[in-house]
């Protein structure tokens, strides 16, 4: 994001809130909904602090920071994922590490709830390793999506690089 923006964010978390939107003139909005590094000041961890700070996902809103720039509308969790993190499924929540009552059930068996909890799963799961890939930039991904949105009429549009990768190469 533009000084001005990332100043917003600064005194918003400072404020005490817990998103930053800033608006845009397309009808394409990016976000980042767990790479903010602001905790509330009631906020009491069972562990030490530095260990939250370790496993947050900071600086992620840095791959997008262009995008207002090109009218692309922009929402920022300004909390980290280590506090709370909102891409995660009712599936997914261990209720056994909750202080207090969880309202309703909770659809998971132990072993599930287990490897959460350890933030570990046995095996992960890629699909094929030889499938070709674009793995565009997402710079020139959002301009190209900006590019769009700016045609009078409909279309269709391609957005690729003409370079593929397998994904065994990329990982």
């Amino acid at each position: 994001m533009d000084a001005q923006a990332t100043g917003i964010g600064k005194r918003a978390a400072q404020a005490g809130r817990w998103l930053l939107f800033v608006p845009g003139s397309s009808h394409l909005v990016l976000d980042t909904p767990h790479s903010g590094t602001w905790y509330p000041d009631d906020f009491q961890p069972a562990c030490a602090l530095q260990a939250l700070r370790d496993a947050e996902d900071t600086h992620v809103e840095k791959l997008f920071d262009f995008a207002p720039a090109l009218g692309v509308a922009w929402l920022e969790a300004l909390f980290p994922r280590t506090y709370l993190d909102v891409n995660r499924s009712l599936e997914e929540i261990d209720v056994e590490m909750i202080a207090g009552r969880w309202q309703g059930p909770v659809p998971a068996s132990a072993a599930h709830r287990a490897k959460i909890r350890l933030g570990k799963l046995d095996v992960l799961e890629l699909g094929n390793m030889d499938a070709k890939r674009d793995w565009g930039f997402a710079k020139e991904y959002v301009e190209g999506m900006w590019r769009m949105l700016q045609a009078d009429k409909p279309d269709t549009y391609v957005l690729a690089t003409n370079r593929t990768e397998t994904v065994r190469d990329f990982v």
